[in-house]
């Protein structure tokens, strides 16, 4: 800490000290040595430099905040003249539940076919239908 010592009296005052305290003689800050703390310097900056660095800040913050509202905006008309000049189509209606399931399965069609259990379990609910239907040549 760097110690300011009077000419006059002797007396060893703070660094912050612009005036002795025992008989007032001023000290000169330019013969003075050493380095200004950071309180100091901030004591002899103007409020201008504050005022100008936080307008910055906010035109940057604003620049950005209009670029991604600006940017949206445009993702938001573009998206809407996609969906306008896509073609609406609907598809046919359906009549009947079992068309629906069709609908639905044919995705799935080839899935169900190639897969050897579902081939063989269903190799088996047919030839349990068959044996559940009423023989043709019932005896008299």
């Amino acid at each position: 800490m760097h110690l300011n010592k009077c000419r006059d009296c002797g007396l060893v005052n703070a660094a912050s000290d612009w005036a002795c305290r025992r008989c007032g003689h001023s000290f000169d800050r330019a013969q003075r040595t050493g380095p200004r703390s950071p309180r100091e310097a901030a004591k002899q900056s103007s409020w201008i430099w504050t005022i100008l660095v936080l307008v910055v800040v906010g035109a940057m913050f604003y620049y950005l905040f209009s670029g991604f509202e600006k940017s949206y905006d445009q993702i938001k008309a573009g998206e809407a003249n996609r969906l306008a000049a896509q073609p609406k189509q609907s598809p046919p209606p359906l009549t009947s539940r079992s068309e629906y399931d069709q609908h639905r399965a044919e995705p799935y069609k080839n899935a169900v076919a190639n897969s050897p259990g579902l081939a063989a379990s269903q190799k088996h609910n047919e030839e349990v239908k068959q044996l559940m239907q009423p023989s043709k040549q019932a005896p008299k």
